[in-house]
C-alpha cells in the first residue's frame, strides 16, 4: 500500500513547478518525572505518561495567543508522537528561504519555554534522544503491567504508546505481517569482567533473565525505536528536479551527520558498543516475514 500511495502522490505532484522554497523543523521532546530531592541518593527519573494532557494544554495556549493577536510567527504547533511521554513541536508557519535560518533559534527557544510552562514542578523535558532506562523495572509514571495485548512485550506496557489509534495499530500490523514481535539487537559494551555468550540470530529470549544474559542488548517492541527523539527538517523545493538534486546533495552528508549526532549509547539500561540510533529504529519497524529475512534460503 505504501508503494501505491507513493505512486499516486507522485503522479499528482510531479508536474508542479515554481513552488517557493519553504522549510521547517520538527522537534521530538521527551518528558520525564523526577522522584526524590536532588541530594537523595536514591533519586530517580521516570518517563511521564502525561503527553495527552500536556498536548491539550499547549494547544489551548496557542489558540488563545492566536485569538489575542499574537503574530503567527510566534505561534507553535504541537502534535502527538509514538510515546505517551513524548510531544512533537513545529513552527505554525514554515520558514521562508535561506533568511529563515535567522528565525530558527528564537522559535526553538519559544517552544521550549512554552513546553516547560505546561509541565508539573517535578517534570523536566531535557534534550535527549532516548530514555536510558526504558523497559527497566517501573520506569514509567504511572507504572503498568507488561505483556499487554498490543505490544506483547516483556519489557514495556501497552500504556506507554500514545492513545491515538494510529500508533497501537501500527504495532499490531507489523507483528501480524512479521509473525512475531520485532527483535532489536545492539552490541553490548564489554570489559574484562563481561561474560561471553553467543546466540543464533533467530534466538528469542523467554524471560528478562535470558535477555540480560545475551551477548547483545535485546528489546522486543516498537517503543524502543519509535520512542527515540531527534530534530527533523522538511523542505519544499521548486519542482521535482530541484527536489532530487537537493536529496542527492544531502545524502552525501548523512555519514557525517550520523557521526555528529551519535547520542544514543544506551538501550534498556545497558551500555551499548555503538552510539547511533538508526539500527535500533529500523529494527523496531521491521515487518519482514521469516522468508524475507533469510533471502539465502528463500525465493525472495
Amino acid at each position: 500500500h505504501g508503494i501505491e500511495q507513493f505512486l499516486m502522490i507522485f503522479e499528482r505532484c510531479n508536474a508542479i513547478e515554481g513552488d517557493p522554497f519553504r522549510w521547517g523543523d520538527e522537534v521530538e521532546h521527551q518528558v520525564f518525572s523526577l522522584h526524590g530531592k536532588p541530594a537523595d541518593s536514591d533519586r530517580s527519573a521516570k518517563v511521564s505518561l502525561r503527553s495527552p494532557e500536556i498536548l491539550a494544554e499547549l494547544k489551548k495556549v496557542e489558540e488563545q495567543l492566536l485569538a489575542g493577536g499574537t503574530r503567527v510567527e510566534e505561534i507553535c504547533e504541537w502534535v502527538p508522537e509514538y510515546g505517551r511521554w513524548m510531544v512533537e513541536s513545529t513552527p505554525k508557519r514554515p520558514y521562508a528561504g535561506l533568511v529563515g535560518v535567522l528565525d530558527v533559534e528564537p522559535q526553538l527557544q519559544l517552544r521550549r519555554a512554552r513546553l516547560r510552562a505546561a509541565l508539573r514542578p517535578e517534570e523536566v523535558a531535557p534534550t535527549l534522544t532516548h530514555f536510558p532506562l526504558l523497559g527497566v523495572g517501573d520506569f514509567s509514571e504511572p507504572a503498568f503491567e507488561t505483556q499487554g495485548p498490543v505490544l506483547q512485550s516483556m519489557f514495556v506496557p501497552d500504556e506507554v504508546v500514545f492513545t491515538h489509534p494510529r500508533f497501537p495499530t501500527l504495532a499490531r500490523n507489523i507483528r501480524a505481517r512479521r509473525g512475531s514481535n520485532v527483535s532489536i539487537w545492539r552490541p553490548k559494551l564489554k570489559d574484562a569482567n563481561s561474560v561471553q555468550a553467543e546466540h543464533a540470530p533467530e534466538f528469542v529470549p523467554r524471560s528478562i533473565m535470558e535477555a540480560d544474559a545475551m551477548d547483545h542488548v535485546y528489546a522486543d517492541a516498537m517503543p524502543f525505536g519509535m520512542g527515540l527523539s531527534c530534530v527533523q527538517v522538511t523542505m519544499q523545493a521548486a519542482d521535482i528536479l530541484q527536489s532530487r538534486h537537493l536529496y542527492d546533495q544531502l545524502a552525501a552528508l548523512t555519514p557525517v551527520l550520523l557521526a555528529l549526532t551519535a547520542a544514543t549509547p544506551f538501550m534498556r539500561g545497558w551500555i551499548c558498543d555503538d552510539d547511533v540510533r538508526w539500527g535500533q529504529i529500523s529494527q523496531s519497524v521491521d515487518d519482514r516475514t521469516i522468508a524475507e529475512r533469510r533471502p539465502a534460503t528463500s525465493s525472495h
